[in-house]
């Protein structure tokens, strides 16, 4: 784990470029949807490195810890995702269920994990390797996420010591995995120290969007492969075409010598029986070589014809099934996603270069049903290695099974209950025209609520514009716009990452073409690129509610999932609120002023008592709240920051205060006259 390191230095914004890099590493090194790095760090937030003196870097996103760097001994630095990005997008490494109690020794004071505290799941059969089974092949340095026995979240990031065959001869004792990062340590100290107590459901729409991903790129390696195919039959039709004239003189010269040689037996009257065992051997090959003859002048007529119009043949095509089949085989033996991917492409090219023969025949010309056939087989099996994905980590399994040992006396109480209700014929009859009409009226809301990919993108474009997309931004290079203000206003309403090919549209600068028709925006395409130069934000289009379309927290896709605040916050804010500077007890202030002939809430000094930073976040809930706007400002002196209610009353301040912020009381809060 190494030694704890306290900040060196101010924080500074990372400059664009480098940003690009950070969020292309991320999307490259792991299993990571982009809509769960949009969630955990949108296009439009700056995001802030901050140096460590343990030779770190911390990277924030709105105050909270999002990546950092580690450089393990005498190995270049690699860039990490924090437990805060890992609650979000839990399936981006491989994740080991931990023995119950094991959490609270990690936590406190162990940067070890000994390999007994590992839960394991027995041997299927005797000849499977037990390592193997519960954690695929990995190599020495491979990272993992560890979570407890009973809950679904990890709670640490660790490295493996060694490899897995180190740990097969080793056995299932010693100190195995080193702890990088774990909850309530500095890097968890320095963000809000919040956690969902539950799954959110936005993993799993996440994990089907990577799934298409994936679908997608295998689907670009297979037509890769297809087209480095062609070209090497093309090549090899060309060397055999040039190769063939002299080929054939040859083998027509061996002929005629054949044919001269039986003509002078036949004419001389001498019996074969009689020869040399070389003439014998000579005209026992007539047959031979007159057939090779004619092969050579069809394949050269046939070669030709394939340069005209090349294509693959089915027995290629055959051959790429073949080699996906085994490939998809070698993933499901490994089911903890620790294989090497680089070591798998080079397989799955030797095995392709095995299936591949190296003549060409007739059958080069594809027959288009089978070939579609073919890819519906093949589509078929990338489904269901999919779900084997999906089921790899299974976070929730344990939880899910604790519930349903929970429920079996509710179970039996409900069957109780119902088989009252059966004696009561006429009480069954009302109950089911009441559930269908309940049905008939939760399927017309659900129709209501879902919108078609033509809607979803044109409310994005107008949700970008009431909320991120400002004037002040005009003009703006319509891909910048798409990617940092469109694209992110789709995942605020839920809707994950659109796809401008699904719409009517297909594409972006369509699109937005016809949003200029009828005035929305103005378009330059003057240029090399398009751009978006005004906005019409009186438009009818924009006159909605914000609220309407962006869920709030309560009503997000999270279930009943809650924030809960990590043992190690808690301590650090019950201490905030006992004693601030100088042994006195700090008060947050809360004052009701005029400004601009307006009336407004000024609240200060709640930094110092809440002992974190304010995110951006807690400030959308004080909106919900008092209905009004808020937001966070610096203070008139610059030394600290302060938080402005546009509302009249400081008790909805105060009160919304204490809802948001669990950890103050009211006498935490103070009113000062004006």
């Amino acid at each position: 784990m190494g030694k704890k390191g306290s900040t060196k230095g101010n924080r500074k914004v990372v400059r664009q470029s480098d940003q690009r890099k950070l969020r292309k590493t991320m999307l490259s090194e792991y299993a990571l949807a982009e809509s769960q790095l949009f969630q955990i760090w949108p296009a439009d937030a700056a995001i802030e490195e901050q140096r460590m003196s343990n030779f770190r870097t911390i990277y924030l996103v709105d105050n909270q810890p999002v990546l950092f760097t580690y450089e393990p001994k005498g190995e270049k630095a690699q860039l990490l995702p924090t437990l805060y990005f890992a609650h979000i997008a839990p399936l981006m490494l491989p994740c080991l269920r931990i023995a119950e109690g094991v959490k609270r020794k990690i936590c406190s004071k162990n940067d070890r994990l000994f390999m007994p505290g590992v839960v394991l799941a027995p041997k299927p059969t005797p000849s499977v390797s037990w390592v193997v089974h519960n954690f695929g092949k990995f190599s020495r340095g491979d990272k993992v996420f560890l979570r407890e026995s009973g809950e679904w979240m990890p709670f640490a990031i660790a490295e493996w010591m060694l490899d897995w065959k180190e740990l097969e001869m080793k056995g299932n004792v010693g100190q195995s995995l080193d702890i990088i990062h774990h909850i309530d340590d500095e890097i968890w100290m320095m963000g809000g120290g919040e956690y969902p107590d539950a799954l959110p459901e936005t993993v799993a729409i996440a994990q089907k969007e990577l799934e298409e991903k994936r679908a997608k790129e295998r689907q670009l390696q297979r037509e890769r492969e297809r087209a480095e195919l062609l070209l090497q039959r093309i090549e090899e039709a060309k060397e055999y075409l040039e190769a063939a004239p002299k080929l054939l003189r040859n083998s027509k010269k061996k002929l005629r010598i054949v044919e001269a040689l039986r003509e002078k037996i036949t004419s001389e009257g001498k019996d074969i029986g009689s020869l040399e065992n070389d003439q014998q051997e000579k005209l026992s090959r007539e047959v031979e070589m007159r057939a090779e003859v004619e092969e050579i002048e069809r394949r050269v007529v046939f070669l030709e014809g394939f340069l005209i119009d090349p294509k693959l043949s089915d027995d290629d095509e055959e051959g790429e099934v073949v080699v996906e089949e085994n490939e998809e085989k070698e993933t499901i033996i490994q089911p903890e996603g620790t294989q090497d991917i680089n070591n798998e492409e080079e397989s799955a090219k030797g095995k392709a270069a095995k299936h591949v023969s190296v003549e060409i025949d007739e059958s080069s010309l594809t027959n288009d049903e089978e070939t579609n056939e073919n890819d519906d087989k093949q589509k078929g099996t990338d489904g269901e290695n999919q779900s084997d994905d999906v089921d790899v980590v299974g976070i929730k399994s344990e939880v899910l099974q604790e519930k349903a040992e929970g429920n079996e006396d509710e179970d039996e109480e409900a069957d109780e209950e119902a088989g009252k209700e059966e004696n009561d014929d006429d009480e069954e009859e009302e109950t089911d025209e009441e559930e269908e009409e309940n049905e008939g009226e939760d399927e017309d809301e659900v129709e209501d609520n879902e919108m078609t990919p033509d809607e979803v993108v044109e409310k994005s474009l107008c949700l970008a514009l009431k909320t991120t997309l400002s004037s002040e931004l005009l003009p703006i290079l319509a891909s910048n716009a798409s990617s940092q203000h469109i694209k992110p206003a789709a995942f605020k309403m839920n809707k994950g990452l659109f796809s401008i090919k699904t719409t009517q549209w297909k594409k972006f600068k369509t699109f937005l073409e016809d949003m200029e028709k009828e005035g929305l925006v103005v378009l330059d395409d003057s240029g090399a690129a398009l751009v978006i130069q005004s906005a019409d934000y009186t438009h009818s289009k924009l006159m909605f509610d914000v609220d309407d379309f962006v869920p709030n927290d309560e009503e997000s896709g999270d279930g009943d999932a809650r924030m809960r605040v990590s043992d190690g916050k808690k301590k650090e804010q019950q201490k905030h609120l006992k004693k601030g500077k100088g042994g006195k007890k700090q008060k947050i202030n809360v004052l009701a002023q005029r400004y601009r002939n307006r009336n407004r809430i000024v609240v200060t000094n709640y930094n110092a008592v809440l002992g974190v930073d304010v995110k951006q976040n807690d400030l959308s809930k004080l909106k919900q709240h008092v209905s009004a706007a808020v937001n966070e400002e610096a203070t008139p002196d610059k030394r600290g920051k302060q938080i402005i209610f546009h509302c009249k009353s400081a008790d909805m301040a105060i009160e919304a205060m204490l809802k948001v912020f669990s950890s103050l009381k009211p006498k935490d809060l103070v009113k000062l006259k004006k």
